[in-house]
């Protein structure tokens, strides 16, 4: 539940969320759950009365969230935020605790919170080595004050590069953006073998540093598709625990295949103890299993030094923000900048059916974006005549 949802004219209540309030009764008032829980707590603090809350039927009234308290007497705001309310005009309005403590630090409206805060977008982030994947969303979800923020997929620790972060609402759209082809530029150290595929792991088995003359042509024999063993250390799970957790303990387990592409291989430079690569891959390929594949093949060992995303679908690191220059004007991208698909505009009765779950026979073809007054909200697409929504703000 969003509890920072801004409500009035401009912002009406819509179904979805009325049907995801949790309303409790206290002395006879209607109160949102984490609401009245939040007054609780204040109410040990501060001796005040709740006078009203939850009311009904208007869905342009904020009192219909039943976040929005009215009680009897005025409180000073660095209290309020303790508990994660704010004042407005002569109530006080559940948002939770970084939002009060955001709005307040910045002597902010809802409304100008809301204008600033509360949206959803996808962002392209540069990623660099030694931080994870979670470590990135904990920076946008910091920076964005919010909970909900995802991935289009997982860089190592030691990877660095283009990552696709999905903020807020658009964390939905993981399972609809399908960009098949991702590219990497790979550093490989020669002469090592590790268990974890890369230079961080336990070495395994060590060579002399050597020049590779057919280096060239054992890359161009990867291009095309071929089933590649994922690497121990990763999180795909079998027997619904991930892999580097049966390799942290020790346990040998047969490891599954996958279907890969490399659509595009180059070789970049060969230096006296390390070669650099450029390739495109589909979806799902371990550089770091390529590398092992590719030292197989030499009958070598190498391991992965670096690697670098410089690409995903469309978007490329040229475009992307570093992590220490985000910040809340940050470059962000909507669903017209996502997707290639054409847009259509809707009018207030199809807005109105599609966001109430009502059918909608219309003669579209193929994915469509729609546009409801001059903003693009949503992605639907027909099914057997009938519109179905796949995404909608």
């Amino acid at each position: 539940m969003n509890y920072k949802i801004l409500v009035d004219e401009e912002n009406p209540v819509t179904k979805d969320y009325l049907n995801s309030l949790n309303i409790k009764e206290y002395n006879g008032i209607k109160v949102e759950k984490k609401a009245l829980n939040a007054f609780l707590s204040l109410q040990k603090e501060v001796s005040v009365n709740l006078i009203s809350a939850y009311k009904e039927n208007n869905i342009n009234d904020p009192h219909i969230t039943g976040l929005l308290l009215d009680i009897d007497k005025d409180i000073n705001k660095n209290i309020l935020q303790k508990y994660g309310f704010i004042k407005q005009d002569k109530s006080i309005r559940y948002v939770g605790v970084s939002t009060s403590k955001m709005i307040n630090d910045n002597n902010l409206t809802l409304k100008e919170y809301n204008n600033l805060y509360n949206k959803s977008f996808m962002l392209l982030i540069n990623k660099p080595s030694g931080i994870t994947s979670f470590d990135v969303c904990k920076k946008v979800s910091k920076t964005f004050d919010t909970k909900k923020v995802g991935h289009t997929g997982t860089l190592d620790p030691l990877a660095e590069g283009l990552m696709l972060i999905l903020v807020n609402k658009y964390t939905k759209l993981n399972n609809l953006i399908d960009y098949d082809y991702k590219e990497y530029i790979a550093v490989v150290q020669k002469g090592i073998e590790t268990d974890t595929l890369d230079i961080t792991g336990k070495v395994l088995k060590e060579e002399k540093v050597k020049n590779l003359p057919n280096l060239n042509n054992i890359l161009q024999s990867f291009k095309g598709k071929y089933m590649q063993e994922v690497p121990i250390y990763s999180a795909v799970k079998i027997n619904g625990k991930k892999l580097y957790e049966y390799a942290r303990k020790g346990k040998e387990i047969d490891l599954p295949k996958r279907e890969v592409e490399i659509k595009n291989i180059s070789l970049v430079e060969e230096k006296e103890d390390t070669f650099t690569f450029k390739c495109l891959v589909s979806k799902g390929t371990y550089i770091r299993s390529l590398i092992r594949d590719i030292s197989i093949k030499l009958n070598y060992p190498l391991t992965m030094k670096k690697l670098l995303r410089t690409k995903e679908g469309k978007f490329k690191i040229e475009n992307s923000t570093s992590l220490d220059k985000l910040n809340i004007n940050t470059n962000k991208l909507y669903l017209e900048d996502i997707f290639d698909y054409e847009i259509i505009d809707i009018d207030d009765n199809t807005y109105n059916k599609l966001i109430n779950g009502v059918k909608i026979n219309k003669d579209i073809k193929n994915k469509k974006l729609i546009r409801y007054k001059n903003k693009v909200i949503g992605l639907i697409h027909n099914e057997n005549g009938i519109i179905k929504k796949d995404f909608l703000i």
